[in-house]
């Protein structure tokens, strides 16, 4: 059985803090922690950057070079690039396919004629189930031959059936293809500063290729940190530092979940004081907080017999990547509720929609992972979070419950 004292855990991280607090100082000359991607690091910024290197009419300046290096990355370094060929685009809604809201995250067609759609899934954002069929399926009336692109942050990442047989019939026919960030977008990214001669772009497309080394949910860690802490735990004498950081890590599930229970029991206690007694409000068990596919904290009407509910998710196991917004509790289809999304978008904000959600969107950066350090402070220290939160079930109260009414009336 592995024990540490009191003793030994205040020294230990007393004795770390100095090291860390003493690399922050000289970062104030060197700056190793800086890095732009830690503030570009959301899936659709990501999208945005790679389909900008990827335009050759670009503001990068370089042409057609950076594509041509990503067509030998994804084996079609055969196909021409045409200058009348329409301008990479992201977000492109699957028009073609019978789920017609649906959007790719990048779509190009470098000789106007064969098309390549990449589905960008970094470590925190979650497969939509059926993407496969549908994306294909859109892909395939677009143009003459395509090739569908999955680029999950590492190779490890699998898909979930239906969607895995689907993607694995479209491999056989070199319709479908698996990248990841840990290794063809580095290799890509590498390529490209091979290519490029303009200086300024060659430093962004480094500062790229060091997110990806390191790539997190919330942006990215230091590696002189990393290297400090290792070292530190290394270095301990006899057992004592590997003790202390397994016994830390196999804690941190119970901090997190000890945190966000807090959390959830003060946001429902400010909710029933603004909601009246017509309104059920749901935590999500303590047992079921770090569970994949968990269940979400959720606010529904009496007289909508369970139908509806405006909830708060995490698209991630371990209480990272918060997303919230009108769910279709165990009623999921392809029809919506006539302007709901339309008003929800013009009152709260451009989001999303899909057959288990009439309309969605990932919280504030600052309070999307629970998992982490500032995170967990706020979630600790309640106040700030909790106006912030109860003021996103509010306002979809205030716009989605009078057509929420009225659907049901009318059914």
């Amino acid at each position: 059985m592995t024990t540490v004292s009191n003793e030994e855990l205040g020294t230990f991280f007393h004795d770390l803090n100095s090291g860390l607090d003493e690399a922050a100082k000289l970062d104030r000359q060197s700056a190793n922690r800086f890095n732009v991607f830690r503030w570009l690091s959301r899936e659709v910024t990501l999208s945005s950057i790679i389909r900008e290197l990827l335009d050759p009419n670009g503001t990068h300046g370089q042409g057609d070079a950076f594509l041509r290096c990503f067509l030998k990355i994804v084996n079609l370094d055969h196909l021409a690039i045409v200058q009348n060929a329409p301008r990479p685009k992201c977000e492109e809604f699957t028009r073609y396919a019978s789920s017609p809201l649906r959007r790719i995250d990048i779509v190009l067609r470098p000789d106007n004629r064969f098309a390549i759609g990449i589905e960008n899934k970094p470590l925190w954002a979650a497969d939509q189930r059926g993407w496969v069929t549908d994306y294909s399926d859109h892909l395939d009336k677009l143009a003459d031959g395509y090739l569908l692109v999955y680029l999950p942050a590492d190779a490890g990442r699998n898909l979930d059936s239906p969607d895995r047989e689907v993607a694995d019939r479209l491999e056989r026919e070199h319709k479908f293809l698996k990248i990841s960030y840990k290794k063809e977008i580095k290799d890509w990214l590498e390529a490209c500063c091979q290519a490029c001669c303009a200086d300024r772009v060659r430093s962004f497309l480094k500062d790229f290729i060091d997110y990806v080394n390191v790539m997190k949910e919330t942006g990215m860690l230091s590696e002189q940190d990393l290297a400090l802490v290792m070292n530190y735990v290394r270095d301990q004498p006899r057992d004592k530092g590997f003790r202390i950081a397994y016994l830390v890590k196999e804690a941190w599930p119970d901090v997190v979940r000890g945190i966000a229970s807090d959390f959830q029991a003060a946001l429902e206690e400010r909710l029933r004081s603004k909601f009246d007694d017509e309104w059920e409000i749901t935590r999500v068990p303590d047992s079921a907080l770090l569970q994949p596919e968990g269940l979400g904290f959720r606010a529904s009407k009496r007289q909508w017999q369970g139908r509806f509910a405006f909830s708060l998710c995490f698209a991630r196991s371990d209480c990272a990547r918060a997303f919230f917004g009108i769910v279709k509790d165990g009623n999921p289809s392809d029809t919506y509720i006539p302007s709901l999304k339309a008003k929800m978008d013009e009152g709260m904000g451009a989001a999303g929609q899909n057959r288990y959600w009439e309309w969605w969107s990932y919280v504030d950066t600052q309070y999307q992972d629970w998992n982490t350090p500032g995170t967990l402070v706020k979630l600790k220290e309640k106040d700030e979070a909790l106006e912030y939160f109860a003021s996103l079930f509010e306002k979809m109260r205030l716009i989605a419950e009078p057509l929420i009414d009225g659907a049901r009336a009318a059914s």
